[in-house]
């Protein structure tokens, strides 16, 4: 048997069976790095939707409240109790008044004389 080991091509199957065996393993850890990459991401994915999704119930909560069904009864369908008067408002926009340009301005080559000798 031991005369066996002692072969050329015995040595050589048994090299070649090795590399093959590490670069197995090698590629095994690969994909499992790969993997524990893409777990990550998605459990980041998956708290950023729970957090949507708490806010998203907690805004159906709000508005499942007495207030906020009445705020939408008053303002969006225009309704009222007995003996209450509806005023709708327009909108207005507010536009700023111009400012007046200045009549005195100077000319470049004045500026220039004023920056050079200070006149």
């Amino acid at each position: 048997m031991l005369k066996h080991l002692n072969n050329p091509i015995v040595l050589i199957l048994f090299l070649f069976f090795s590399v093959m065996f590490y670069l197995s393993l090698d590629k095994t850890a690969e994909k499992r790095q790969q993997s524990a990459a893409t777990i990550e991401q998605l459990e980041r994915e998956v708290a950023i939707d729970r957090a949507k999704l708490e806010q998203l119930e907690q805004q159906a909560s709000a508005a499942a409240t007495d207030f906020a069904k009445e705020k939408i009864i008053r303002d969006d369908l225009l309704m009222k109790e007995p003996g209450e008067i509806v005023v709708q408002l327009p909108d207005i926009e507010l536009t700023e008044p111009k400012k007046e340009v200045e009549s005195d301005q100077k000319t470049p080559l004045e500026e220039w004389k004023v920056l050079i000798f200070g006149e």
